[in-house]
């Protein structure tokens, strides 16, 4: 089974009656992850790190001149409602509690003074589509959301749903301890924001609703996620059926499972660029049943599964990454159940990219997977028709001698286990390197 199946099962309920999220995370085949590692281990995996300077409420950031003030103990939707659209309202410092959604307007600004905080604490719904902040097939457009807390949300703490509701502007907010941090709309710009802890009451649930996660998208193109620190948050966070969504420059770790997740997305046209991805459950980066991405200058530290992985998805080229310590380097995985509905995992290059391999019992470099699939199945895959290609890649080993999954230095998969000289007989990495 592909972990995609449930994202499209999941994305038929999203655009029919949207209970809440996207695809689910479990296990594609043995010879993947069986569960992400739960959050409670993570904390202790690798570097624990403070949270960046630059993300989150800032001092710096002040009320502009001719905002309308909103002290703590005033009703904010109230006079939302009583302004015309494209009012600037200042959150004064202060817990401000929220018990129902706060409905913009299009060309609303909400800044928060340095100190405000929007706590749903004692609010109860099982409306997934209720949040701090809410548009829900309505068209709300160009509104901004700087300088706020948003915590503790029974549901979203942002939801904008994709029909009619797109040009907001998510900037320097700490999102924290929801049970989905944002959804987001076409055309988002999301930047130096603190997205933390946002994690359902059972991230294992079988309901993927329940799960939680930082961030989701679904039809949602065009949108940036730029210079965010995304942590600690639920298995549930992905980019589904979108085109132009980019990452540049976040910081993404300790969270559940995926770091960075696009599934189904046929035309994705994504960027992955200059990220730091670290310590996540499962795949620092994973591209799964999409087409098109160009994923480059990212450092990938210490993932419990694959650094980037690519499955069922075609046209990725993955160059000038830092990938160090993860179970696995760059995998192409290939699902030959999926075959039929017309997916794929060709012309894929990986290309100047440094492999540090872990020393995990089950560590290895790079390499091509499969499961359900018959020899003939496999051929043009192994044969080099399919175009799945590593070349000019470093690589650096624990031991040149000794691989601890295959031994004999076979840390390189392809229709089993390869040491460098069998590697580079296939035609992988002929100009490559390897070093202890």
């Amino acid at each position: 089974m592909s972990h995609h199946v449930t994202w499209r099962a999941y994305v038929f309920l999203l655009l029919s009656c949207f209970p809440l999220l996207l695809s689910g995370p479990a296990a594609i085949a043995p010879v993947r992850s069986l569960s992400p590692t739960p959050l409670s281990m993570q904390t202790a995996a690798g570097s624990n790190a403070a949270p960046l300077k630059t993300v989150g409420p800032q001092a710096t950031i002040t009320c502009p001149d001719g905002a309308v003030n909103i002290a703590a103990d005033q009703p904010i939707q109230r006079l939302v409602d009583s302004s015309p659209a494209s009012t600037t309202f200042c959150l004064r410092a202060g817990v401000h509690r929220l018990t129902s959604s706060i409905r913009p307007k299009s060309g609303n600004t909400f800044v928060g003074e340095y100190g405000a905080i929007l706590d749903g604490t004692g609010w109860s719904t099982d409306d997934g589509t209720q949040a701090a902040f809410r548009a829900h097939n309505e068209d709300i457009d160009n509104v901004t959301i700087r300088n706020l807390v948003i915590r503790n949300m029974p549901q979203h703490g942002i939801q904008a749903y994709y029909w009619m509701s797109d040009h907001w502007t998510i900037e320097y907010n700490e999102i924290a301890s929801n049970k989905v941090g944002l959804e987001f709309a076409p055309d988002f710009t999301i930047r130096n924001n603190y997205i933390h802890h946002n994690v359902g009451s059972n991230p294992s649930a079988s309901d993927p609703a329940e799960r939680g996660g930082g961030y989701v998208g679904v039809l949602a193109d065009n949108t940036t996620f730029d210079s965010n620190e995304i942590a600690y948050n639920g298995p549930e966070q992905k980019v589904g059926r979108s085109a132009n969504v980019t990452f540049r420059n976040n910081f993404v770790h300790h969270n559940v499972s995926d770091g960075i997740w696009y599934d189904t997305n046929p035309k994705a046209g994504a960027v992955i660029e200059g990220n730091r991805v670290e310590d996540n459950g499962r795949d620092g980066i994973s591209f799964e049943a999409s087409i098109g991405a160009t994923i480059r200058n990212n450092t990938v530290r210490r993932n419990a599964d694959a650094a980037v992985f690519i499955s069922m998805s075609q046209n990725a080229q993955i160059y000038n990454n830092s990938l160090e310590a993860n179970v696995g380097g760059i995998e192409y995985f290939l699902n030959c159940d999926s075959l039929p509905s017309g997916e794929d995992v060709k012309n894929n290059a990986a290309y100047d990219n440094t492999v540090v391999v872990g020393t995990q019992n089950s560590a290895y470099a790079n390499g091509f997977k499969s499961t359900s699939c018959t020899s003939g199945q496999l051929t043009p895959y192994l044969n080099g028709a399919k175009k799945l290609t590593f070349s000019h890649n470093a690589y650096r080993l624990p031991s040149p001698a000794f691989g601890l999954l295959w031994g004999s230095g076979r840390y390189f998969l392809w229709d089993g286990g390869k040491n460098w000289n069998q590697w580079q007989a296939l035609g992988h990495d002929v100009e490559g390197s390897l070093s202890q």
